[in-house]
């Protein structure tokens, strides 16, 4: 029996099992509709069969949307996607790795699990969110924080370290005959930055300690006498009486700041 020739030409279409043969072109045993699909023209028969080959192991990993929010399983199939995109099984099996000192509400995080569940979010893409959250609300805290030291830093400038310390804590003892908790709490959201509210309860305060009904003990460390000698030693000074002294506004500042101490101290 004859055997074809090692050099035989190909068959139209590339090689194929003995004793088939394709027409040419070989995609005319398609139907017409397909034959000028991108996945068939510019291969010949045995690259497009590779190609359906690969295909068909992929299609096993594929994901696919849901055709339309009118399909009566739309939601059925969404969720399942969800699920194989990695969802958690529920709400609270997101795990989140939050500082203990972060500003963050647990109730507010609670919300947000319940939220990235609906959604379809899995770990990753919730931890992201909340790492991103929890850093926002640390630099808002932090710019609040400085705030409230450059406050604080002000009333000392203008009443001095010593009365300062005199008013503040009168005024937080005052507040927490309301209640260790009432006082933190003020504290804490800057109410004693305001020097109004540093002066109202201070003078609270100092009513209530010449009362009897509050302990003493929150006064200033030192005396009428000890701040009324220094007061007339600085207006006797030179710097204070000469306007060219270098110092002169600072040293007059000083005697502003130990006068009011003086007049605080005298209706103790």
């Amino acid at each position: 029996m004859a055997t074809p020739a090692a050099d035989a030409p190909t068959p139209p279409g590339g090689p194929t099992p003995d004793g088939f043969a394709l027409p040419d072109p070989w995609t005319n045993i398609l139907p017409q509709e397909y034959r000028d699909k991108g996945y068939v023209k510019g291969r010949d028969f045995r690259a497009w069969l590779q190609h359906v080959d690969n295909l068909e192991q992929i299609r096993g990993r594929s994901i696919v949307m849901p055709d339309s929010p009118d399909d009566p399983d739309y939601q059925v199939k969404l969720e399942a996607i969800y699920n194989r995109l990695g969802r958690p099984e529920s709400p609270d099996k997101y795990a989140f790795e939050v500082p203990p000192e972060a500003p963050i509400n647990t109730q507010a995080l609670d919300a947000f699990r319940t939220s990235a569940h609906k959604a379809g979010l899995n770990q990753r893409q919730a931890d992201a969110i909340v790492k991103d959250q929890v850093e926002s609300l640390r630099r808002q805290q932090q710019s609040v924080e400085q705030q409230k030291a450059q406050m604080h830093q002000a009333m000392k400038e203008r009443w001095g370290q010593d009365l300062y310390d005199m008013k503040m804590n009168t005024a937080r003892a005052f507040a927490r005959r309301m209640g260790p908790e009432v006082e933190q709490s003020l504290w804490d959201n800057g109410f004693f930055c305001l020097d109004a509210v540093v002066e109202g309860f201070y003078d609270m305060g100092r009513y209530l300690n010449a009362e009897g009904l509050m302990p003493e003990g929150h006064g200033s460390s030192r005396s009428y006498d000890d701040v009324d000698k220094e007061v007339k030693e600085l207006k006797a000074s030179r710097a204070y009486n000469n306007t060219g002294a270098p110092n002169h506004d600072d040293i007059r500042r000083k005697v502003k700041q130990l006068e009011d101490l003086r007049f605080a101290l005298s209706r103790r």
